[in-house]
């Protein structure tokens, strides 16, 4: 299992983070992706199972209950690896509370 992340909600590199799933899929990988809610990003129908949703946030914290919370939320994927699609700072915050997962 692969997980893949992004905390941008629009543009080149939302839409990138999709297509990431769609060529993982279809070169047989079983993928689950993150990203926030948006209006903005064009899902296919095909991939909407495989997208988590989470409501982007302000407060960034090593206690912070949303990173928390993501973070439970991957681990219970089992994933063997994590892609993250962008360097933004709530990336970074979930990359750094994960640990036992290639990254």
């Amino acid at each position: 299992m692969i997980v893949i992340f992004t905390s941008v909600e629009n543009g080149g590199i939302a839409q990138f983070t999709v297509k990431v799933l769609e060529v993982l899929n279809e070169l047989g990988y079983e993928c689950v992706c993150f990203m926030p809610s948006s209006k903005h990003i064009f899902i296919p129908e095909k991939y909407e199972k495989s997208i988590e949703l989470y409501n982007k946030f302000k407060v960034l914290s090593s206690r912070n209950n949303a990173v928390t919370e993501i973070k439970e939320r991957i681990y219970k994927y089992n994933p063997n690896e994590i892609f993250y699609c962008d360097n933004g700072i709530i990336s970074d915050q979930i990359c750094t509370s994960i640990s036992g997962i290639n990254q």
